[in-house]
């Protein structure tokens, strides 16, 4: 609330449940960052909630965040493996990309939430997500756990994403 804003800048803030988004509308935010889990082994450890039960709470977000003229991003963690069970199927991912698109996100984030995704899974999740979302819907999080993630980003360029996050440290 206390910071200078600069005409035409985007201010963003995670928003873990309507609690949270209430506060940052109260503070002036125009867009917001949901997340879920495409394993529900670490959708519980992360969140305390099964994925369905996320996406609950997410439909109550979104439709406020819709009503107030917030912009909404939705993070998908464990896209490429998840630290508990594994393998995740690309199934799974492309279903809860189309299930978070259907909330009304602008974006969908799929991330390599463990650093584990190597260029042809990053085909293999690509194909899957955009079965049931626009190629423009759809960014890429990616880590460099094991040093894959330039030739990971390179995939999902040649398969069109043009957006992409990731985190410093």
């Amino acid at each position: 609330a206390g910071i200078t804003r600069r005409p035409g800048t985007r201010y963003s803030a995670l928003v873990p449940n309507l609690k949270g988004l209430e506060r940052a509308i109260a503070v002036g935010v125009t867009d917001v960052a949901v997340f879920t889990a495409a394993s529900e082994t670490f959708s519980r450890r992360n969140i305390n909630q099964s994925i369905e039960e996320s996406l609950v709470t997410l439909a109550t977000v979104c439709e406020r965040a819709i009503r107030e003229g917030i912009r909404i991003r939705a993070y998908l963690s464990t896209c490429f493996g998840c630290p508990y069970e594994g393998d995740v199927p690309t199934t799974r991912v492309g279903e809860l990309a189309k299930r978070l698109v259907d909330l009304g996100v602008f974006e969908v984030v799929i991330s390599d939430s463990i650093g584990v995704a190597h260029p042809a899974q990053v085909w293999q999740v690509l194909d899957a997500v955009t079965s049931y979302a626009s190629l423009s819907q759809i960014a890429l999080h990616l880590h460099d756990t094991r040093g894959t993630a330039l030739a990971n980003v390179l995939a999902g360029l040649q398969a069109g994403v043009t957006t992409y996050y990731a985190s410093c440290g």
